[in-house]
């Protein structure tokens, strides 16, 4: 195969460029020398982009495996990233189910100062597919994410092939164990969850962030207890 232009990899693995984007550009930049001679070697096939970019993306894996890959990236961020109580941000990887919680102690400082700020804190809740290759034996593995709205600060990032309720609700707990650690022992209470019309995630915030507590109607004077209520939202055409 002819070597490619590092710029042609370069596209395909950093932008949502296609490969059949990418060679019919390259069909429109060919020289009049090139087009009278029909030489088309500099644009390469579609074929051919495709296994170019899959083979740069394998040449920066750490391994093979993905699990394996991983766990060096974990010992490697446990050693660029300290912390005073937490160092790194990958912090939990379990293989069955497969599941990843990623944090770190400056993310979760943040969290805590603006859910202690006059104002409060939203959190945008949400779980999207699509991001790693299935697992043998498991279901596929979602993406989740809690994100302050008003920085757009991930403060949790969540992989996992589980997407019961109750799984969901044990890894928000481990996340709130680190949380007490960096608090001095206290759980921190946000203003708003906002999440899609996912029961399972909307059932795990509340007992995870609000220890159980069930919501009633009524204003946010009228709670006897500090509690984050939920919040749907759609899309609308």
């Amino acid at each position: 195969m002819t070597e490619l232009p590092a710029e042609a990899t370069d596209l395909l693995t950093t932008s949502q460029k296609s490969a059949t984007e990418v060679h019919y550009t390259h069909l429109g930049h060919m020289s009049e020398k090139e087009v009278s001679t029909s030489n088309k070697i500099a644009c390469q096939t579609p074929a051919v982009l495709r296994q170019a970019a899959y083979e740069r993306r394998r040449g920066e894996h750490l391994h093979e495996n993905a699990v394996f890959e991983l766990e060096i990236a974990q010992e490697c961020q446990e050693a660029s990233t300290p912390g005073v109580r937490i160092s790194g941000y990958m912090q939990q990887l379990g293989i069955h189910p497969f599941h990843v919680l990623f944090y770190s102690e400056e993310r979760i400082a943040a969290h805590t100062a603006q859910c202690k700020s006059a104002l409060g804190v939203t959190v945008h809740v949400d779980a999207t597919g699509s991001v790693v290759s299935c697992i043998s034996g498991q279901k596929s593995t979602y993406y989740y994410c809690v994100l302050l709205a008003d920085s757009n600060l991930p403060v949790l990032d969540i992989l996992s092939s589980c997407h019961e309720t109750a799984w969901i609700y044990g890894m928000l707990l481990s996340y709130n164990s680190f949380v007490r650690r960096v608090n001095n022992g206290r759980l921190v209470t946000r203003r708003y969850d906002v999440t899609d019309f996912s029961y399972a995630l909307m059932h795990a915030f509340i007992q995870a962030f609000n220890e159980g507590t069930q919501l009633h109607a009524g204003t946010d004077e009228q709670r006897d207890v500090p509690v984050s209520v939920p919040h749907t939202c759609c899309m609308s055409e």
